[in-house]
């Protein structure tokens, strides 16, 4: 007989909110507002105050689903000193396709993702990416390519990208530590 799955468990290894209470800090809860009854729909995101925590900007293009992203934001916020240096962004939105095959886009509105980085912010910014990719051809070497991001930037197989416009995926960043491919 196999473990019964947890709530804790289940968003660990998915990055998927349940219905669970959580103890955010008050700057990270300040970012992402909820809608009624914590629905995974943000009611509100404050652009300016994730600026003036974190000193890069947030980026997000979608609506829908954002409160999952207030566990990589709190995981950032807790070890801030771990950050990949010399990050201009943080890219949050729910993402499918794939980066190597150019059609790696937001599920809510279908823009390219690199496009969007690219001409929201130019050629030559490094950015923080929580966006999937559902391609499934990530590699031990290379995981931050073709793969799902957990947003609890925990798991080795399931890290945050580093995307480098006018590039593309150059790296990838879990357990607070940065590779670059």
């Amino acid at each position: 007989m196999q473990p019964q799955l947890t709530a804790d468990t289940f968003v660990k290894r998915t990055g998927v909110l349940l219905e669970r209470k959580s103890n955010f800090s008050k700057e990270v809860d300040s970012i992402i507002k909820c809608g009624h009854n914590n629905s995974s729909a943000a009611s509100a995101i404050d652009f300016k105050r994730f600026k003036d925590i974190f000193g890069f900007k947030l980026l997000s293009p979608t609506k829908k689903g954002l409160n999952a992203f207030k566990y990589g934001i709190e995981s950032l916020y807790q070890n801030q000193k771990h950050i990949p240096q010399g990050i201009d962004a943080l890219l949050i939105g729910h993402g499918e396709g794939s980066f190597l095959n150019n059609d790696w886009r937001f599920c809510e509105n279908g823009k390219n993702v690199m496009d969007y980085l690219n001409s929201t912010l130019g050629v030559g910014k490094k950015v923080l990416v929580f966006t999937c990719e559902n391609a499934n051809n990530a590699t031990k070497s290379r995981p931050g390519i073709g793969n799902t991001v957990l947003n609890t930037l925990d798991d080795t197989m399931h890290p945050a990208k580093i995307v480098e416009t006018g590039k593309g995926i150059v790296g990838h960043f879990v357990n607070n530590q940065t590779v670059y491919y």
